[in-house]
């Protein structure tokens, strides 16, 4: 069964509100997140965090699943920031080369609905200082880093 749900979340004392989640639940089993859920989620707490300018795009894969967040030209302070606290709080573990599996850690971002404990993760994410890119501000950030070259 899928449903959209709206829960709010208190993380580090501030209680954050996030609206039309898509949850699936199934047989009585198990729930889960699809990818575009947990996207919505990040997307949801980072504008209700810090206000900024971004864009976000996920994916699934054998074996896995990632989110790319792409800040549109902060501060370092900011991004490191930004970096720091997403991985904390919505990334599922790491990946450990010296005996190649990945690691899960403790998941911090949980909600329960209708009985089922879910939870808000990803195996990877991505920050990246820069504009999407292909994006209409990827094209204007390149221009003001990139000025013309004149010609002669």
């Amino acid at each position: 069964m899928k449903a959209k749900v709206n829960f709010t979340k208190e993380l580090d004392g501030v209680t954050y509100t996030f609206k039309n989640v898509t949850v699936n639940i199934g047989d009585g089993s198990y729930g889960y997140l699809p990818m575009g859920s947990v996207s919505s989620v990040i997307r949801q707490y980072i504008k209700q965090r810090w206000g900024i300018v971004f864009q976000i795009s996920s994916s699934s894969f054998a074996n896995g699943n990632s989110v790319d967040v792409y800040l549109n030209d902060e501060s370092d302070k900011l991004f490191n920031e930004v970096r720091t606290e997403l991985s904390r709080i919505f990334k599922q573990g790491y990946f450990n080369g010296m005996t190649d599996m990945y690691e899960y850690t403790p998941t911090v971002f949980e909600f329960t609905v209708d009985g089922f404990k879910l939870d808000v993760s990803t195996k990877y994410i991505h920050t990246c200082n820069t504009p999407k890119y292909g994006t209409k501000a990827w094209n204007e950030y390149e221009s003001k880093k990139m000025p013309e070259l004149e010609q002669v």
